[in-house]
């Protein structure tokens, strides 16, 4: 099974499997980012069992494993770290760097990991947006910290919405559709038999384009995590039965 469409090109290498994405076509002289998959062999990362696949995705996409920053919690929150050096970054859900050689990492199962690039001021982020990080704006909070620490134009900046749980999937309760409707309002919000659906990628979309970001810069990978679970980890694929693993999204200055 072959996950390449218009966004995305699915990369089998030396054990590894993962989507490149061919918003960053060009500039792939300039960055590395990926996003490492499930795959037909069931990889796993960020687990003292997937250690080994995640030093072999490294060696394969030609960074250094000893330069990744892991975020060791992900809160579901709107804390952007500033990654300046190899220090451990205890709790953030969103990471930003101008630093060549550092690897930014998060890990989704169903949420949305955003990868963004700046080609002007050469800066990076990666940000882990679930339905709280994106009510809460995470990933035009990461951009406008870009902007701050690096003076990043929004306008210049190039968004990827890596593969997450799609809207056929992403049913919600009351509690929630009530956040998103004060937030947002009821657009990209669906009604079926019932149940209401939202479509988490066109509202983290909006939010970006709000403070700036060209909607034509803002590239969705349009795959869904559910509908591809036998190759991509997804939590509400699998149900809480067995554990769920995740999916690795990392972005690198060359």
């Amino acid at each position: 099974m072959d996950l390449s469409n218009a966004e995305t090109r699915h990369v089998k290498k030396d054990g590894a499997e993962y989507l490149e994405f061919t918003a960053f076509d060009k500039y792939m002289d300039k960055i590395t980012a990926v996003f490492a998959i499930k795959g037909e062999n069931d990889l796993r990362y960020f687990t003292e069992d997937g250690k080994e696949n995640l030093e072999n995705l490294c060696r394969v996409i030609s960074v250094d494993p000893n330069k990744l920053i892991k975020i060791t919690k992900q809160a579901h929150g709107d804390n952007v770290a500033v990654v300046k050096d190899l220090s451990e970054v205890a709790e953030a859900d969103g990471l930003v760097t101008n630093k060549k050689g550092i690897t930014l990492s998060t890990r989704v199962a169903d949420c949305i990991s955003v990868l963004i690039y700046d080609p002007v001021q050469n800066a990076i982020a990666d940000v882990h947006s679930g339905w709280r990080g994106t009510l809460k704006r995470i990933a035009p909070k990461a951009v406008l910290k870009m902007q701050q620490e690096y003076g990043t134009n929004p306008a210049d900046v190039v968004c990827v919405l890596c593969p997450s749980i799609g809207l056929d999937h992403f049913e919600v309760d009351d509690d929630v559709k009530d956040l998103f409707v004060e937030e947002f309002g009821e657009r990209y919000m669906y009604g079926l038999n019932g149940k209401t659906y939202i479509d988490a990628a066109r509202h983290l979309t909006e939010s970006l384009v709000e403070i700036g970001v060209k909607l034509q810069n803002v590239h969705d990978a349009g795959l869904c995590t559910v509908c591809n679970k036998e190759l991509l980890h997804s939590y509400r694929g699998i149900g809480s039965k067995e554990p769920c693993y995740h999916n690795a999204a990392l972005i690198c200055l060359k």
